[in-house]
């Protein structure tokens, strides 16, 4: 019996993946399913154990798109990108005029009491 609750308490070794590995892969952009197929691990263990490193990474991902986004419409000269950042960061918007021209009809509906 004691033999028996030993094996029972033992469980599974609990799976060591590099951090580093982990980050890198949230920096190329991978979700955590692509993450957990590349590691061979589940997305819970991902979510559970390696929740920072993925953050940092993908933090870094989106640094360097915001980064690559600005100079190609700052440095590139890009009126697309520009217009684009502005709306995103400053708020800005198409402004769009609505006008209208011509008679409006109105229906007059009567209910019986």
């Amino acid at each position: 019996m004691a033999n028996a609750q030993k094996l029972h308490n033992e469980g599974r070794k609990k799976l060591q993946l590099d951090p580093v590995a982990v980050e890198e892969l949230a920096a190329l952009g991978l979700t955590q399913k692509e993450m957990a197929g590349v590691l061979r691990c589940s997305v819970d263990t991902l979510d559970r154990n390696y929740r920072e490193p993925m953050e940092a990474g993908w933090g870094r991902m989106k640094h360097s798109l915001k980064r690559a986004q600005f100079e190609l419409g700052v440095n590139e000269k890009n009126s697309t990108m520009l217009i684009w950042l502005g709306k995103q960061h400053l708020g800005q918007r198409d402004k769009t005029e609505t006008e209208l021209s011509g008679e409006v009809a109105v229906k007059r509906v009567v209910a019986d009491l």
